[in-house]
């Protein structure tokens, strides 16, 4: 590679990036898809640093400094805090693009572009139709079902799938030491499995023990779901998912394991490491695959929260 990406996985996207800037074939708009936490988001800033730096992405000049803390002129970054994008931020995005740049480019790095209200969509796609000269939206995104089609059409696509877990920990491990990481083998092995294949996910679970306890509670949970079908411990566990004073991200983690739980117990070859298995089918898993990502999907469009999990507990 022509530079040194900040990265963990990912090297045929970065490959492709390097060519399109190599062969002056940059798209003025991409869209990164992928998980939360994979590496998307890091990709994009890299290359607005690639792109605004004039010493080869140095890292130490004025504008590689002001864009890592989200403070250059000419380099908007809107990050998700989890709350919708709204029409205001994205006019005032516009008409800083009508300025004058003092930079390489006028870059915007917006972060999960599938928070955007219809009107702010509507609002952001006009210019992305006719952008200013040399404006470059790089954006990332968990599902292009959230997009709409007109905003899709206008973009270079990018997927970022998670990373075998047998090549993120081959990877961590050949990185540890410029990861600033303190972990035994256990502790990464732990930290893998349960980031899903998410790099950013790993790191956060190795530096943060207490979210790596709660993830590691939730795998426990759900697997412990599978082999007790007492419906009244089922509810109640729901019901503690649902509590008003509980964390949303609680519940997105929750379907993240689920899914994950559910995953293995597929391609598992024996029910040796996974005796809860035993009375279901393969067949039975993939339903309740389709099972747990309809149920998200209705919990993202406002549906009542405790009666879609009571649902989906009746159904395994």
């Amino acid at each position: 590679m022509l530079y040194k990406w900040p990265l963990i996985g990912h090297e045929k996207q970065v490959e492709k990036l390097e060519s399109d800037l190599k062969n002056d074939n940059l798209a003025h708009a991409y869209i990164f898809v992928g998980p939360e936490k994979v590496g998307k988001f890091l990709v994009a800033k890299t290359l607005a640093h690639i792109l605004q730096c004039n010493d080869n992405y140095c890292r130490v000049c004025p504008t590689c400094k002001q864009i890592a803390k989200g403070a250059h002129l000419d380099t908007t970054e809107m990050r998700d805090d989890g709350t919708s994008i709204k029409i205001e931020p994205v006019r005032e995005i516009i008409t800083s693009l009508n300025m004058s740049a003092q930079s390489n480019y006028k870059i915007v790095l917006l972060d999960n572009i599938g928070r955007m209200t219809p009107d702010a969509a509507n609002c952001f796609l006009k210019t992305l139709e006719e952008p200013p000269k040399k404006t470059l939206f790089l954006m990332t995104a968990g599902n292009l079902r959230e997009l709409l089609p007109t905003i899709i059409s206008r973009c270079r696509v990018m997927k970022f799938p998670a990373i075998s877990e047998k090549a993120l920990k081959k990877k961590m491990q050949d990185m540890r030491e410029a990861l600033q990481i303190e972990s035994t083998e256990d502790m990464l092995e732990r930290a893998v499995m349960l980031s899903l294949g998410r790099p950013g996910k790993a790191i956060e679970l190795l530096r943060e023990p207490e979210a790596m306890m709660g993830y590691l509670k939730l795998y426990n949970d759900i697997r412990a779901l599978f082999r007790d079908k007492d419906l009244t411990k089922r509810f109640m566990y729901v019901q503690d998912l649902t509590a008003k004073d509980s964390d949303p991200r609680d519940l997105e983690a929750f379907f993240e394991i689920f899914l994950h739980v559910v995953r293995s117990f597929v391609n598992a070859d024996n029910t040796e490491e996974y005796p809860e298995i035993i009375r279901f089918s393969k067949e039975d898993f993939l339903n309740l695959i389709n099972k747990i990502e309809e149920t998200r999907y209705l919990m993202g469009r406002n549906v009542n929260a405790k009666l879609a999990l009571e649902n989906l507990m009746l159904s395994f």
